[in-house]
């Protein structure tokens, strides 16, 4: 687990982009933003389950070289009552890994 503080510019930014939309009641989804399925299909790590008025979303950080969206995510756990981050967590490779922050 890693401190958000630590965490590289880029994935900073996103994740305030993600509290700051979550916390104004923007509606999901957006540009770059969304609900995260929690799935794990096709070879993806599935996250701790979410609660009763939880629910994981995601933000996608940067580009690939042709422009399309790249492998780099951000899926936060948000209690939908309270807005409160319950946890935090990114992925470099689309879902394979994921690395914990607080």
């Amino acid at each position: 687990m890693v401190t958000r503080a630590a965490l590289p510019a880029d994935l900073k930014e996103v994740v305030r982009q993600m509290v700051d939309r979550h916390n104004s009641g923007r509606a999901y989804p957006g540009l770059n933003y969304g609900v995260y399925a929690n799935e794990g299909g096709h070879g993806s790590v599935r996250l701790p389950t979410a609660k009763k008025n939880q629910q994981y979303y995601e933000g996608r950080v940067g580009e690939d070289q042709a422009g399309q969206p790249g492998v780099y995510r951000i899926v936060m756990l948000f209690d939908d009552n309270t807005n409160q981050i319950l946890a935090g967590y990114y992925t470099r490779d689309h879902y394979f890994s994921f690395v914990q922050f607080q």
